[in-house]
């Protein structure tokens, strides 16, 4: 991930703020990571948290199946 951190725009709390009607009780810190993902263009998340299974549009792909969906990206 190195040069791949990317920082937190006002307009990104703004969106993350509009996500929580959509995403329900999510927290806080995932709306922002919907936000800054979907200002980037990012469709994929590696996480082990369920909870972005309920954002359209983000597919998670989680760190236990890491072989399984190493072979489908690649």
């Amino acid at each position: 991930m190195q040069g791949r951190i990317e920082p937190v725009h006002a307009a990104d709390v703004e969106s993350a703020a509009e996500l929580a009607d959509e995403c329900g009780n999510m927290a806080v810190r995932d709306l922002l990571h919907v936000a800054v993902m979907r200002r980037m263009g990012s469709k994929a998340i590696v996480s082990a948290d369920c909870d972005f299974e309920r954002v359209t549009g983000i597919t998670r792909l989680d760190p236990v199946d890491l072989d399984a969906w190493r072979e489908r990206i690649e």
